[in-house]
């Protein structure tokens, strides 16, 4: 069982979501407002993000994307009456990892939190944003507007690894270990090569100095803002 935030304004479903949720065993902390959702998150750690689009002040989708730019990686679900494709698209685009459209019966609610907390700790939503920029995990294509920027499978992977592991610095052979495997026996050019490529790629959307050299120390991906 986890930690759940529920930000939704409306006090018959939210009692409905908290009370379900409350009942499987989860820990939950209900939001009545966008702003008090951020308040929320500012002070405590949730395993899980349930919101609803419309949230008076902050709206559901910038609380997500603010989320996802500070790179927390826990799953986000929206519960949302907006049910065209241009709104779930937005969602997803924002770093949402489920959609669920309203009116819906708690049985289905239930059985996609149980899903969502079922992914690995660690797990990169389909979607992370860069800045302004939107990185799609599962093409390994990083685009803004008209720009787009394609990775190679273990460029992808390289990315993927520092996006899971937001503000530390990692030494070169832990990556090398990680993302090559721990019986990889080519040099570390291998590994500087590769994240050559991937600060190119960043570039396109001036964002290669999200990954440092920390010299002495090994690298660190800080994630971007706007």
């Amino acid at each position: 069982m986890g930690k759940i935030l529920v930000a939704e304004d409306e006090a018959f479903l939210a009692e409905a979501v908290v009370d379900a949720l409350t009942t499987e065993g989860h820990e939950v902390t209900h939001a009545k407002s966008g702003d008090e959702a951020l308040a929320f998150l500012d002070f405590g750690a949730f395993d899980l993000l349930i919101l609803d689009w419309n949230l008076p002040e902050s709206s559901g989708i910038e609380i997500c994307r603010q989320f996802r730019r500070s790179g927390k990686a826990e799953p986000v679900l929206f519960l949302t009456s907006r049910d065209h494709i241009d709104d779930k698209e937005l969602a997803f685009d924002g770093g949402a990892d489920d959609y669920l459209t309203k009116p819906f019966q708690l049985r289905e609610l239930l059985s996609r939190v149980r899903a969502l907390m079922r992914r690995p700790i660690g797990f990169v939503s389909d979607v992370v944003v860069l800045g302004d920029a939107v990185f799609h995990v599962r093409t390994g294509t990083i685009t803004k507007g008209a720009l787009s920027a394609k990775l190679q499978r273990r460029e992808s992977e390289l990315l993927q690894f520092f996006v899971k592991r937001p503000n530390l610095v990692i030494k070169a052979d832990a990556v090398i270990a990680s993302v090559w495997g721990a019986e990889f026996d080519g040099s570390e050019v291998a590994f500087r090569s590769c994240l050559a490529k991937v600060r190119k790629a960043l570039a396109t959307f001036g964002l290669e100095s999200c990954i440092a050299t920390v010299h002495g120390f090994g690298y660190q991906y800080t994630p971007p803002t706007v």
